[in-house]
């Protein structure tokens, strides 16, 4: 009798704790059962959003919808702020800045390149050395560590001067010059001045460069190649006179912050920048930039552009912000994006934008003449203007992919007397993005055009 009652009392007690559990875990009873059956338990559904789930019980949130790739924008819908609509109806965004972190290399060298040059090699060896008096550099010379320049003192170097720089194997505290006083480096075309690293398969960062700071003295690189370098040539409130200097294979060719740099012939290439300037001035003629991943970034600055050829840089051939810019004669071709302008007041003449991969050139918020102008054969846009604040006179387009002109903006633009590449109002209609493919885009006032081409083009 009594083992009757104990089981009856067990019997009870197991039919409580079941229902507890039951009302605990309502939607895991199904997975106790199959549990042997499954190697992982069956996600319960996810509760209405009106609904609390209790305490103990378990919530698996709901599966996020299926992402589509960003289909472009249609025309009708028009840019984002901080956007600007491609011809294709793609969304090209304008940068602040193309990126560059100081510190990191933009391309990152190979540190296992071979040995160095042996110090039996060289006719001078530096090491960690500060100048204090005026000196002459010649034949082959070895820097280790740095070697700066003190102020009033001035470091002259020969014509046919080799000067090796050390590098290290992880690329940290790398030699470099340092100039607080001033240089003057004079080569010839015969017998260049060429300043490289040390190595016996050089490659891009492996010595730091040449730092000028603070020296307004008549500071000037004539016949020289800088090469190899992290910076080749940087300019910290300094002035500079760079005469058929060529700087190749760096992290940056040229770096300007508070500075003024006279820059004529040369070339800067095969780089990840050409030159970045801050709050500088620079006046470059007869040079050429090309074949970097950037070619000029400019901020905050003051810079003439005259015969200067900008080609083949994969992403901007100029990057423009907050800048007064003056281009003129000169040669913007076969870059990622030609030119683009954000901010800045000036004048562009006689120049020829051809076989860019994007927009050619691009203006916002910049109070800009763009006359007599060549823009031909480009693979998207000619010319996108983001405001009214541009002048566009005497210009030829031609063969351009894209539209000759592209208003993204909803102020009308001023362009008058330019040749579009025919006399027949519609096709050159057909060329021009405005209010006419989009109600909420500006107008583009186009008449009275050129029936002809102008005679300064072919």
């Amino acid at each position: 009798m009594k083992q009757m009652l104990c089981k009856f009392v067990i019997l009870i007690l197991a039919t409580i704790v079941l229902s507890s559990c039951s009302f605990l875990f309502p939607d895991m009873g199904l997975q106790f059962h199959n549990n042997k059956n499954h190697s992982s338990p069956v996600p319960a559904e996810p509760l209405p959003a009106d609904v609390k789930p209790t305490p103990n019980q378990m919530v698996m949130p709901a599966l996020p919808e299926q992402q589509t790739s960003k289909l472009p924008r249609s025309v009708e819908s028009g840019p984002l702020p901080g956007e600007s609509l491609s011809s294709t109806g793609s969304l090209d965004t304008i940068p602040s800045e193309p990126a560059f972190y100081p510190g990191k290399r933009t391309i990152i060298p190979d540190r296992n390149n071979s040995q160095s040059l042996s110090a039996s090699n060289a006719s001078l060896v530096l090491d960690k050395a500060l100048l204090t008096e005026d000196i002459t550099w010649s034949g082959t010379v070895l820097v280790k560590g740095y070697v700066v320049v003190a102020p009033n003192v001035t470091l002259r170097i020969e014509a046919g001067t080799v000067i090796y720089f050390a590098g290290t194997s992880d690329g940290s505290d790398a030699a470099r010059l340092v100039v607080q006083g001033r240089i003057q480096a004079i080569g010839t075309a015969e017998s260049p001045i060429v300043m490289t690293s040390d190595r016996t398969r050089p490659d891009i960062g492996d010595w730091g460069g040449i730092l000028i700071v603070s020296s307004e003295k008549r500071n000037v690189l004539e016949q020289c190649r800088v090469q190899y370098a992290s910076i080749g040539i940087e300019a910290v409130f300094s002035s500079l006179n760079l005469k058929f200097v060529s700087v190749i294979r760096s992290d940056v060719c040229a770096l300007l912050r508070d500075s003024y740099v006279q820059m004529t012939g040369g070339t800067l290439s095969n780089s990840g920048f050409g030159i970045k300037t801050y709050d500088s001035e620079l006046e470059l003629k007869d040079a050429s930039v090309v074949s970097n991943k950037n070619g000029i970034i400019l901020n905050n600055s003051a810079v003439s552009l005259t015969s200067v050829v900008i080609r083949d840089n994969e992403l901007y051939g100029i990057f423009s912000k907050n800048s007064r810019i003056k281009v003129s004669s000169s040669e913007i071709s076969g870059n990622g994006n030609g030119a683009v302008i954000k901010d800045g007041e000036g004048q562009i003449l006689m120049t020829n934008f051809s076989a860019n991969n994007r927009t050619a050139l691009r203006l916002a918020g910049s109070r800009i003449k763009v006359q007599h102008c060549r823009f031909v054969n480009n693979n998207h846009d000619a010319l996108q203007l983001e405001d009214g604040r541009a002048l566009i006179w005497g210009n030829f387009f031609n063969g351009n992919k894209g539209f000759n002109l592209y208003n993204s903006g909803r102020e009308d633009v001023l362009a008058l007397q330019n040749w579009w590449g025919s006399t027949d109002r519609s096709a050159i209609i057909q060329k021009i993005y405005d209010g006419v493919h989009n109600p909420g885009s500006g107008s583009v006032l186009l008449f009275p055009w050129l029936n002809e081409k102008p005679q300064l083009h072919p």
